[in-house]
């Protein structure tokens, strides 16, 4: 009798033992943790296009151009050629015309508009810059107006084809920097 209540109480020793290998253990209540996403996804308004004109061209800050080609007169004021840099904020640099002025349109490809002209003012003015759902932002700092562009990326989507101003419809498209030596 006692080596059968051995035997019993070993069976259900054993019997225990693999009931309790075989149990789940529960899950902790503790919650995931995700993990972080990048940069530029979290800080609003900071996205790839900004990523791309914070990198430059090797060093050398991003410049877009839109100057007027068409045949044209010109009045006084009139805007005929706007560039966007940004060596570290944005900087919109407008030409106007001082006088009247007759444009003819041309086929040359290193086309300056303002080789047509005797004399013409220039504008500056800083922007921030922002982005949103793959518009790029410029708000002044001073009057706070915004002038909103839609971006062109290329098919890898490093680099920035054109500018289209949402507003008047105008292109920019890439072009040497014109400013000073940026030092970093």
């Amino acid at each position: 009798m006692k080596i059968t209540k051995c035997i019993f109480v070993t069976v259900l020793i054993c019997v225990n033992l693999l009931a309790a290998a075989q149990t789940k253990k529960s899950k902790s209540s503790q919650p995931k943790i995700k993990p972080p996403t990048a940069i530029t996804e979290t800080l609003s308004g900071r996205g790839p296009i900004i990523a791309i004109i914070e990198q430059g061209d090797d060093g050398i800050p991003l410049a877009f151009l839109w100057q007027l080609n068409a045949d044209t007169v010109l009045k006084k004021g009139d805007v005929f050629r706007e560039m966007i840099s940004f060596p570290g904020t944005a900087i919109l640099n407008r030409f106007m015309a001082d006088d009247t002025t007759a444009l003819k349109r041309s086929t040359d490809k290193e086309y300056k508009v303002t080789s047509r002209f005797v004399s013409f003012s220039g504008e500056n003015t800083s922007f921030s810059i922002t982005e949103d759902k793959g518009m790029l932002i410029l708000e002044s700092p001073e009057t706070h107006v915004k002038k909103q562009f839609k971006v062109v990326l290329d098919k890898a989507r490093k680099n920035i084809v054109k500018l289209q101003d949402v507003e008047t419809g105008r292109i920019y498209l890439p072009a040497p920097f014109e400013g000073g030596s940026v030092s970093g």
